[in-house]
């Protein structure tokens, strides 16, 4: 992945409080006017259906803001930049309150028709924004992390084409996520939550290969674990007992090995050493134990003789008999990786 400079629309708007007098009480402010809401922006509208959470730093100050008959929370550190962005000549800062005074207060998503609780994050920065960052756990390392933390639902209403799958939102449906900014933009218009748009400049994520923009999608993987089996321990041991030149080496892989997640072994590769793995059509549960590594002893006989395309072409049912109805094979294939770190097994 390549990161890249792209001009893109940024986009500001509010999530509503769903009880206000709640929010209101954190700051004491009983007596406060109009509406109150959390002022989000975001260089990726597309990605605002999956939203399920606003991160919020709790360390920071966050301001209640009075403008045009309506309340506001940001980062006190940004109320004024906030406030030149989205035009607001004038404005009181009624009071503020630490971030972790206000985590698991809900909001309402502009146009999706639930509440999201506001949830606290390391990852949240004075930088640039307002100091409420939008949560989508299906759309980003960082929203994911957090994401498993609170347990929130990893959303991820867009298919391998790019496009909303079916039954995200009515006038989303089947559109590529590029082209549904300007209609996600338009939503929250209509829903009175757009308090500002602008084009920026800034860094975006890219194909190396192709220099297209990627985007991230959470989607289901398999993974070898670094400690259900003791794996990281082990391989700790292993290292002491090499030599290494130059020494500190040691410590660099020492390090790696120590603080490394679990290893994701598959990839969704048109061409590759294939996992030979089944899984159940409805429960995506693996075919039992016993009976994958028997499976997959077939299958390495298979492609000894007539290489990786066996396992392309093999009806389950010439391994799994009657069971093939309930059960699919599993397209991904190996980390490459995987090949390499095997080698020496694999040479007896």
């Amino acid at each position: 992945m390549n990161i890249t400079t792209k001009r893109r629309r940024l986009s500001t708007w509010r999530f509503r409080a769903v009880d206000q007098d709640a929010v209101k009480a954190k700051f004491g402010l009983p007596g406060v006017s109009g509406p109150i809401s959390l002022v989000i922006w975001t260089t990726t509208p597309w990605t605002l259906p999956a939203n399920r959470a606003i991160s919020l730093a709790p360390d920071f100050d966050y301001a209640l803001v009075q403008i045009d008959g309506q309340a506001v929370i940001l980062a006190k550190d940004l109320v004024e930049s906030v406030m030149q962005r989205i035009g607001a000549a004038e404005y009181t800062i009624l009071g503020t309150v630490k971030g972790a005074e206000l985590e698991l207060l809900r909001f309402t998503h502009p146009f999706m028709g639930f509440d999201v609780p506001a949830i606290l994050g390391d990852h949240v920065t004075l930088d640039a924004g307002t100091g409420a960052v939008h949560t989508a756990p299906g759309h980003g390392p960082d929203d994911y992390v957090i994401g498993q933390k609170y347990g929130l639902e990893t959303a991820n209403p867009v298919g391998p084409d790019g496009a909303y799958l079916p039954g995200t939102y009515p006038t989303l449906d089947g559109v590529n996520v590029f082209k549904a900014n300007d209609i996600v933009i338009e939503l929250l218009k209509e829903k009175g939550a757009l308090l500002h748009v602008e084009k920026m400049q800034h860094s975006y994520p890219c194909c190396w290969r192709h220099k297209t923009p990627i985007i991230f999608r959470a989607t289901p993987q398999w993974f070898v674990s670094m400690d259900k089996e003791g794996l990281r321990q082990q391989s700790l041991k292993e290292i002491k007992g090499v030599q290494w030149i130059p020494d500190w080496g040691q410590a660099r892989i020492e390090s790696m090995v120590a603080n490394r997640p679990d290893w994701c072994i598959s990839r969704q590769r048109t061409w590759g050493v294939p996992m030979s793995l089944f899984v159940h059509k409805e429960t995506q549960e693996l075919l039992p134990i016993e009976r994958t590594l028997a499976a997959m002893e077939e299958v390495a006989k298979r492609v000894e003789v007539d290489g990786i395309q066996a396992w392309w072409d093999l009806d389950p049912k010439e391994i799994l008999g009657e069971d093939a109805d309930q059960y699919e094979k599993v397209p991904d294939t190996l980390d490459v990786w995987f090949d390499s770190g095997s080698t020496s097994l694999l040479r007896g």
